[in-house]
């Protein structure tokens, strides 16, 4: 059994915190360049993982009118 310390810790939180950001910000990428080439919502939440409420925000935020 290996015992960590509380900066192996923090620095272990800060890795997983960086690898969850990092996906959410892939998928968010996908989203993004699927509603630029006007992709369906249903298929944008297919391959970018993301809820449809999500998606329609990012939208949203991109000027992108989405049904």
């Amino acid at each position: 059994m290996v015992l960590l310390t509380r900066e192996d810790e923090k620095f272990a939180e800060g890795i997983q915190k960086g690898r969850v950001d990092g996906i959410k910000e892939a998928n968010e990428r996908i989203a993004t360049e699927m509603l630029e080439d006007g992709k369906p919502i249903s298929e944008i939440s297919h391959y970018s993982k993301l809820a449809e409420n999500v998606i329609r925000n990012l939208a949203a935020s991109l000027g992108v009118v989405v049904s």
